[in-house]
């Protein structure tokens, strides 16, 4: 994770969040940082999601793209970062994070819409519009999308609700 996320995470929660609850985060383990600490363990229930075991991963999903193990609309709140743009089926992600959503709930992804190649499974950049109209279509309500162009991933931010 880079700075530029970290901020836009912790932007995202001080003015969107202003109860506790549950909260997801989708591509959870620690590599370079979590946005784990973002949230007040008192408060919320975090649970770190991934594929794979690691640090901050809580809960392990055997398929990528069908996540059993998580019930529908069981968080308040969904949170990717650095995640989606890793993901062949990016769709089929979407869709899961909204089944796994509550009716109402928040979402807030963030992606690169620019940077080079950084792991071995890179397949995308996004833009605010791509990623705005693909969440509609999955069903979700934009509200807030901006690219900050402060680093050099110039991060795609977008928040959204589960109608």
């Amino acid at each position: 994770m880079h700075k530029s996320s970290y901020d836009n995470m912790k932007k995202f929660i001080d003015k969107y969040l202003d109860k506790p609850g549950r909260v997801a985060d989708i591509g959870s383990m620690d590599i370079n940082g979590s946005y784990r600490p973002l949230f007040d363990e008192n408060l919320w229930y975090y649970a770190g999601i991934d594929i794979v075991e690691g640090l901050n991963v809580d809960i392990v999903v055997r398929n990528p793209y069908k996540w059993k193990e998580i019930k529908d609309n069981s968080f308040d709140v969904v949170i990717s970062g650095q995640t989606l743009e890793h993901v062949e089926k990016d769709v089929d992600v979407i869709e899961e994070i909204r089944r796994i959503l509550r009716p109402k709930g928040l979402c807030c992804i963030i992606v690169p819409s620019a940077g080079g190649k950084h792991m071995q499974h890179d397949y995308r950049r996004y833009t605010n519009e791509g990623l705005s109209n693909t969440m509609r279509e999955s069903g979700f309500v934009i509200i807030e999308s901006y690219m900050d162009e402060t680093m050099e991933w110039r991060d795609v931010v977008v928040i959204a609700r589960k109608v």
